[in-house]
């Protein structure tokens, strides 16, 4: 028994010495824009001559743009190890958790290289807008024509789908000097992330039945998981905090008024403001944000939630913001994330983007839940497509091992729906679910995404448990309450927390 306190002595303290070790200085040359690289594969597949409709002005702005950096080889090497050792109930390092400062000092770009990356951006005129902890990334900000002369790219309007966006017409070039450590910028454009929602579907009848689709309130998942139990050993959320990435603010009385009629405790989220105020986005970001706010604090009643809103830009979306701001500020153990994005027009740097973002969270012991899509491997292809013609993909903003990704099943109720449901609803929590024992296609997750349930494994799965979608993320708004027919998974997650 000495000789292993022994030896977990001696791992800890090997394990404290490498946080206190920095990143190795990589910039061995003056950083000199003459000599230059190409960035292969950061040009969208959009921005083609057929939608090009001429150059963007050169002085209109280029907003938090995430230049994404590269770890040290080695350095990666040993943030694989640590991550298994975090998930190893063998390890001395099982759940020992780093805090996103230390990450950066072990896992991210050395001070001296940090120091004359951001004085190269300002040489060129750029602002420095911040160099989160994780030193995984640098936001900065510009116009049209310091990204031209900078990077070597001109920007242009592209007419696509019905609607005019902004992008790089060619892939973007760095110094030399940068090459290995630099990966690229997240993104140059604003063909961003859409809702992972899938239909708004009309008010129901006062019973939240609608032909064979049934609506849930919160009281139905709980009965559907067997939530019930634990709420009677007082596990409900209390002490614990959920975090929603978001690019739409809500109106807080919508989200009392849910609350209030499904018999839910006050609760209301805090609205976390990372950058200028986007207010509240019509249409269906208002309604993917509601849904996700008010979602994220149904079963987990007494969780503190955390509503993180990061305006979009012309060259950012909003829910990379928004996910960088959690991750890097430790807001919470488990975060949500509601977006999608076909992996193949991701880009790149942007696909390294989440990777980095998503291991740092898993370092720091967050689960980070991410919406799969209902869509398969058709995930270039909008929800409400009928048959896919875009080829094989999946959501970018999931594609890693490090988050857990969620996706759409159904429950085998069609047959004998009474056997399942009540015929009216419970007066104060509008619950009507009896209980659910027979399930179709049900997939369990695979992450290393940080307090996870579910087994470890380094593949790419796409789905877990979701209940009776048809469609899978249709939904009713009443009163400024949202009832979707396959309950959101986070809240969940919070309510078992796993340690």
């Amino acid at each position: 028994m000495a000789r292993i306190r022994v030896l977990i002595a001696c791992s800890l303290a090997a394990f404290v010495g490498q946080l206190l070790a920095q990143s190795p200085n990589r910039i061995t040359r003056p950083v000199d824009g003459r000599a230059r690289i190409k960035l292969a594969g950061n040009r969208h597949p959009l921005a083609r001559a057929e939608f090009d409709c001429g150059e963007v002005s050169s002085d209109q702005p280029m907003e938090r743009m995430i230049l994404v950096l590269s770890p040290d080889p080695s350095r990666q090497v040993e943030l694989e190890e640590l991550l298994q050792a975090q998930q190893d109930p063998a390890s001395p390092l099982y759940h020992r958790w780093i805090a996103p400062d230390e990450y950066g000092r072990r896992f991210g770009i050395s001070d001296s290289d940090l120091d004359q990356i951001a004085a190269w951006l300002t040489s060129e005129g750029f602002r420095v807008e911040e160099v989160p902890d994780g030193r995984r990334s640098i936001v900065f900000s510009g116009t049209v024509g310091q990204v031209a002369s900078t990077f070597h790219t001109s920007i242009h309007h592209y007419y696509s789908a019905g609607h005019m966006h902004r992008a790089n017409a060619a892939d973007p070039e760095i110094p030399e000097a940068l090459a290995g450590l630099v990966a690229g910028i997240a993104s140059l454009h604003d063909f961003h992330s859409s809702p992972a929602l899938s239909a708004i579907m009309p008010a129901a009848d006062p019973d939240f039945t609608n032909g064979t689709a049934h609506y849930v309130a919160p009281a139905d998942f709980a009965t559907i998981y067997d939530v019930a139990p634990l709420y009677a050993g007082g596990i409900d959320g209390t002490g614990t905090s959920i975090a929603v990435v978001a690019r739409s603010n809500v109106r807080l009385a919508d989200l009392q008024s849910f609350r209030s009629m499904v018999g839910l405790p006050a609760n209301s989220p805090t609205v976390i403001l990372n950058g200028p105020n986007p207010g509240v986005i019509a249409g269906g970001e208002q309604v993917e944000a509601t849904l996700d706010a008010e979602w994220a604090g149904a079963v987990a009643k007494r969780a503190a939630v955390k509503f993180v809103v990061s305006a979009s830009t012309g060259a950012s979306d909003g829910v990379a913001l928004s996910a960088q701001y959690i991750v890097n500020h430790n807001l919470a153990p488990v975060m949500t994330t509601s977006f999608s994005l076909c992996e193949a027009t991701a880009g790149v740097a942007y696909a390294q983007f989440w990777n980095g973002l998503w291991q740092q969270a898993a370092a720091q012991g967050i689960t980070s839940l991410v919406a799969s899509g209902d869509s398969g491997a058709a995930g270039c292809d909008p929800a409400s497509a009928s048959t896919a013609s875009n080829g094989p993909s999946v959501n970018v903003i999931c594609s890693t091992p490090y988050s857990v990704c969620i996706g759409g099943t159904e429950l085998n109720d069609a047959a004998a729906p009474n056997l399942y449901w009540l015929a009216s609803n419970n007066g104060t929590t509008l619950g009507s679910a009896v209980i659910f024992r027979k399930l179709r296609g049900t997939q369990v997750a695979r992450s290393r995404a940080g307090r996870s349930c579910g087994p470890e494994a380094g593949g790419r799965a796409r789905s877990s448990l979701i209940p009776h979608g048809n469609p899978p993320m249709a939904f009713r708004s009443i009163r400024g309450g949202m009832f979707p027919t396959s309950p959101r998974p986070a809240p969940r997650t919070t309510v078992i927390s796993c340690t």
